[in-house]
Order: C-alpha cells, then structure tokens, then sequence
C-alpha cells in the first residue's frame, strides 16, 4: 500500500492525475484488505487519511466535485479538524454554488489553524462570491419591479407614483444589501472589532438579502394588485 501511494504522489507531482488515482485506488484496495491490530491499526488509519485526501485532491483537479465532497467525508468522519479535507471541501462546495456550506467549512478550517493561508484566501473567494450572488439578486428583483411598474390600464400619475415607491424600495434594497457585505482579510488581527467584522462565523450575508428581497417582494405584490385590482385578482 505505501508503494502504490508513493507513486500516486509521483503521478500528482508530475500532473499525472488518472495513474494517480489508480495507484491510490490500488493503495486502498491493499488497506482495506489488511486486518491491522495495535501499532499497525494506527498506521493503516494514518494511510487510509492519506490517500483519501489524496483523492480529493486528484477529483478537486479534475472538477470532479461530488467525488471530491465524497473523499473529504470519508476523512471528516475520523478527522474532523483536518484542514486540507475542510479546504478541498469547501473548494468544491463553491464551485458547486453552496456557499453557506463552503463558509462553514472555512471557519471550521480557521479555528483550527487561524494563519492558514490557503484558507484565508478561500474566505475571501466566498465573501466575493456572496456579493456577487447579492448583486443577482438585486437585479433580479430591480426587472420584477420594472414589470410592475408596466402601463395596463392605469393613469399616468398612478403609474408615476409607483415607478417612485418602487425606485425607492430598490434602492433601500441595495443599500442595506451593501450594508451587510463583510469585508475579506487576508491578514488576522487581534482587534476584537476587526474580528468581529470579519468573524467567518458570523450569520451567513445572504440571508438577511434573501429575507429583505422577500419583504420588498411581499409589498409591492400588494401595491401591484391595489393598482391593477382587476388584473392581479
């Protein structure tokens, strides 16, 4: 099993991603057909760890991002502060679009070693990825306010008077949407303020945006049927 895992490595090193995950495939085969006791159990689990991350990797490489999720579990389940399964997870988690999960697994990840660089940089990723979601979002909701505010019957003034509520909703929106966006560091400080401002563990910044676009989809669904009562009824 160390031979087999050994050139996986070599394989890896040499970006050779398909023979390395068939010496670790066979690695695993070996490891799963010993029946270790004692020292040797210690040194299997430590081998079985090893080429299970090594797998992550190798599926992380090939966007095989179930596979990868799948690997990192397996370690997780007997090891879970380790931080290269957390950082693989997460990293496939993202480009799945579970950003709520990946930022879990981040915090989770810099509990354990705060100064992990690699860490630090996947936060910033999700923080960028979440604006970038609220961004979505906000249009979204900026086209089905648009449409609301479309000529079907009404008079000229009511039609005015709506474009301005809606602006103003919509711009409320983006605003406490804006509010809301965490700042990503890529350097730790001490400052229990800055700490706080950037706590990986703080509530995840999409759900007060989805909530708020919820409430502003709510009133002007009202204002739309008080409007148009003959249409929307």
């Amino acid at each position: 099993a160390q031979r087999a895992r050994e050139e996986g490595n070599a394989h890896v090193r040499a970006g050779e991603l398909e023979s390395a995950m068939s010496s670790y495939s066979h690695a695993l085969d070996e490891l799963e057909m010993a029946s270790p006791s004692g020292a040797t159990a210690a040194e299997r689990r430590a081998s079985l760890l090893a080429v299970w991350l090594n797998l992550a990797l190798c599926m992380l490489r090939l966007r095989r991002y179930s596979e990868t999720i799948f690997y990192c579990d397996l370690v997780l389940e007997k090891e879970p502060t380790s931080t290269k399964a957390l950082y693989r997870r997460a990293s496939a988690l993202v480009h799945q679009g579970d950003l709520t999960d990946a930022e879990r697994d981040v915090a989770a990840g810099l509990e354990v070693e705060p100064r992990n660089a690699d860490l630090l940089r996947l936060r910033k990723l999700v923080h960028e990825a979440y604006s970038q979601q609220r961004k979505r979002e906000a249009e979204r909701y900026r086209r089905i306010f648009s449409s609301a505010t479309s000529p079907r019957g009404d008079s000229a003034g009511d039609g005015q008077t709506m474009t301005k509520v809606i602006e103003h909703e919509v711009g409320d929106l983006t605003r406490r949407m804006d509010d809301r966006d965490m700042p990503a560091s890529t350097s730790p400080d001490n400052s229990s303020s800055s700490r706080q401002a950037r706590d990986p563990d703080a509530e995840s910044p999409l759900m007060p945006s989805i909530a708020q676009c919820d409430d502003v989809d709510d009133r002007i669904h009202r204002m739309r049927i008080s409007a148009h009562p003959a249409h929307d009824r």
